[in-house]
């Protein structure tokens, strides 16, 4: 059957009980009771409708339909309704954590934007420092040059010049400008704005190119300088100009911490290894050591023991470090002094666990392999 009238059993159920309940009540007297006729509802089957192909908007509208074809949503609405509400959720969370990535790693590259910016910047400034030391090793091969261009005019004036003489003359000029030049060609790959180009880099070797900066500032503060490069050819990850402006940064905060020591105990020592999975770096100095107070705070922003320190020099070291996933410690030495030991992976641990999939090499405490040292602090 497809549709019909039907009697509704609910409302019958309910005329019934109105019948028997006006009974009891009419106080024992029984009458044969009147019942109004049973009301019969317009139903259609829908699964029959479906099944013969007929639309229910022909019903009339007061016409019910029972028996509907049994769906997921009808049999488990509240299920269904339920997981949509939740997949609706994780939509929204997974959109909402996709647009927070991206502000971070804008934000990031800003960071890392201004503390390129902010590196530069303490670049110059320690290019400051060095300002007498420079003028010195610019201004020595400029004056031999005054002084064999002097020689060689005399020379040529002469009756019979001597032409061996003057061959020598140009070879010390040639010579000395060549030194002059390689003075401004270090100053200006150190101070050019570049964006950090993270590579393999000789270790020794890069940190050489740095020491021809230190040394003659070294010399005007009679500061010896003690270098034990024991890295040989291995290689590490950074970048060039960072890695030699951390020598630069420690070296300085080492011969300023040297200032009141006397002249036999004014010794900078510089020292790399090669370890198990990096290289390590060493700069100790025998001057004033840190407090114990300050060790805590020794790589913070704007933290400085000096009287006309900025309190960046140790921050922007630790920055350049951490970059490619190294650590910096510092530790106090038995009889005076400070040890910074710098740990920086090597090129092929990196590229081993890249190999293995994974994506860094977790970085690793310094140790403390400077005699006379007590433990390093560990990288946090």
């Amino acid at each position: 059957m497809t549709a019909g009238a039907m009697y509704d059993f609910e409302e019958n159920g309910r005329l019934t009980a109105q019948a028997a309940l006006s009974i009891l009540n009419d106080q024992g007297r029984i009458e044969a009771p009147t019942f109004a006729p049973l009301p019969a509802r317009c139903t259609a089957n829908a699964t029959q409708l479906e099944r013969y192909g007929l639309s229910s908007a022909a019903l009339p509208t007061d016409c019910g339909v029972i028996d509907y074809p049994k769906s997921i949503f009808r049999v488990y609405r509240g299920v269904v309704l339920t997981a949509l509400a939740v997949l609706l959720a994780q939509t929204l969370t997974i959109v909402a954590l996709l647009a927070q990535r991206r502000s971070r790693r804008l934000a990031e590259a800003e960071v890392a934007v201004r503390r390129s910016e902010l590196a530069r910047a303490a670049r110059f400034a320690t290019v400051g420092e060095l300002s007498a030391s420079i003028a010195h090793e610019v201004g020595q091969p400029l004056g031999a040059i005054l002084s064999n261009a002097d020689a060689a005019e005399l020379l040529v004036k002469a009756s019979h010049p001597d032409a061996g003489e003057l061959g020598e003359i140009l070879s010390d000029v040639e010579r000395d400008a060549l030194r002059a030049s390689e003075v401004v060609q270090r100053l200006r790959s150190l101070l050019q704005k570049q964006s950090v180009a993270f590579g393999s880099l000789p270790f020794d070797a890069t940190l050489q190119c740095a020491l021809k900066l230190i040394a003659p500032e070294a010399k005007r503060r009679n500061i010896s300088v003690e270098e034990n490069f024991d890295a040989g050819n291995a290689e590490i990850v950074g970048d060039a100009v960072q890695i030699q402006q951390v020598l630069l940064n420690l070296a300085i905060n080492a011969m300023d911490a040297m200032q009141d020591t006397g002249q036999s105990s004014r010794i900078l020592t510089l020292g790399t290894k090669r370890l198990a999975n990096g290289m390590e770096l060493t700069v100790a100095d025998r001057g004033c050591s840190f407090g114990s107070a300050s060790a805590p705070r020794l790589f913070e922003p704007f933290y400085t023991t000096k009287p006309h320190g900025m309190g960046l020099g140790l921050s922007i070291v630790r920055s350049i470090v951490e970059a490619p996933h190294g650590c910096v410690g510092a530790a106090a030495r038995d009889g005076g002094g400070t040890v910074f030991t710098v740990w920086l992976p090597c090129a092929s641990e990196l590229t081993d666990a890249d190999a293995a999939g994974a994506p860094h090499v977790q970085p690793r405490a310094p140790t403390a392999s400077h005699p006379g040292n007590t433990a390093p602090r560990t990288c946090s």
